[in-house]
């Protein structure tokens, strides 16, 4: 869940079983266009989906590791910028800064990569 000072998101992961019941038997695909017919003429959104791989990064002082991290940061739809965008992801949500779409989290140093899923609104 999100709160931008400004409104309130919230993104959930829904199966196939629980679909029917909690999207009152309308597809994600069927929903989707009706929120974006109810947008005000001349009003351009964007919804993206898609993955990012995080990259694992750490600093090196004196031959030790120190403060080992995975980070990522999640495309722009083409013709908008940050400002108009707002994210979400199925991972750890409160490391991802709204402002810069970057995703940064703090992990072991043996930890290995992993991928995060993503949701892109984006409107001007």
């Amino acid at each position: 869940m999100i709160n931008d000072g400004t409104v309130k998101w919230e993104i959930r992961k829904i199966t196939e079983a629980e679909n029917s019941e909690l999207l009152n038997g309308k597809t994600l695909g069927e929903i989707i266009n009706e929120i974006l017919a109810q947008v005000p003429e001349k009003t351009n959104v964007t919804v993206i989906t898609g993955s990012v791989w995080t990259t694992k990064i750490s600093d090196n002082s004196g031959g030790f590791i120190k403060n080992p991290r995975m980070t990522a940061t999640i495309p722009l739809p083409e013709g908008y910028i940050r400002e108009q965008c707002k994210y979400f992801i199925d991972k750890n949500q409160s490391c991802l800064n709204q402002s810069t779409g970057y995703y940064e989290i703090a992990c072991e140093i043996g930890d290995s990569t992993y991928n995060i899923s993503y949701l892109c609104i984006a409107v001007k």
